[in-house]
């Protein structure tokens, strides 16, 4: 694995994942994968369709469960029996390709919905919060609205509300854009850009290139369930030696 991380402290690492193997079936979906993702810091995780990217993802927020090895959030450990996943699962916001709002919910009530029931928080903290983070996102005026009401960036970017309204010690976006037209995904990358200046750490799965080398500080490309790369962004698009990289770069 070229460009892996060495030195790090512990408490500089946010996420830590250690020799971690998934299998669906006969199938090995993750083969051995390590990575020390670094607070503060917005990572890209890419490569072709099929290579571990979504899985991984899932894996460190406990959707999936896997056969060996570990997975480290704040040090605590994801696959613990021990672990209280609700707790986790609150310390990284998930944002997925399709939304997942509630639809029989208005905008404010999706978004206040984990600070109330899981944060114990009073209504007025939750919506005072809820609707500075649809300020944030660029939906003031849509907080009585419905997602059946939305546009899918409109949804998108709730989501992204959503994701933050637990304040979590990072985010993690499975292919943010890939349901949405060019306009939309430049609203709701626009947004994403936003949070990668203001400091929070962030891993995010996407073939968005271009945006990736805007605000990426670290880029970890996969293939066949393995991290085959995992380098600095400019080191990544500037000096990309294996011929895998080279063909992917070419082709998106």
């Amino acid at each position: 694995m070229a460009g892996a991380q060495t030195g790090l402290k512990p408490n500089d690492v946010c996420i830590e994942v250690k020799d971690v193997h998934k299998r669906y079936g006969k199938l090995d979906v993750l083969t051995g994968v390590n990575l020390s993702l670094r607070r503060g810091q917005v990572t890209v995780v890419c490569g072709r369709s099929g290579s571990g990217k979504s899985t991984l993802l899932r894996c460190i927020n406990g959707l999936e469960s896997f056969h060996q090895g570990q997975i480290l959030v704040d040090a605590v450990s994801v696959s613990d029996p021990r672990t209280d996943l609700s707790a986790l699962r609150a310390k990284l916001g998930m944002v997925f390709q399709h939304f997942y709002l509630y639809p029989h919910m208005n905008v404010l009530a999706n978004i206040t919905l984990a600070p109330r029931i899981v944060g114990h928080e009073k209504r007025a903290q939750a919506d005072e919060r809820a609707r500075a983070l649809l300020e944030r996102v660029g939906l003031p005026t849509k907080a009585a609205s419905y997602p059946g009401e939305l546009s899918g960036g409109e949804q998108q970017r709730v989501a992204i509300a959503r994701a933050m309204a637990m304040e979590p010690a990072a985010i993690l976006f499975d292919e943010p854009t890939s349901a949405l037209d060019p306009q939309m995904t430049k609203d709701v990358l626009d947004v994403i850009a936003a949070l990668a200046k203001s400091g929070m750490t962030m891993v995010i799965v996407t073939h968005e290139m271009g945006f990736a080398r805007k605000v990426a500080d670290e880029i970890v490309f996969m293939e066949h369930g393995k991290v085959l790369n995992h380098t600095k962004t400019e080191d990544f698009f500037e000096n990309a030696a294996h011929p895998s990289i080279k063909l992917f770069l070419r082709d998106v």
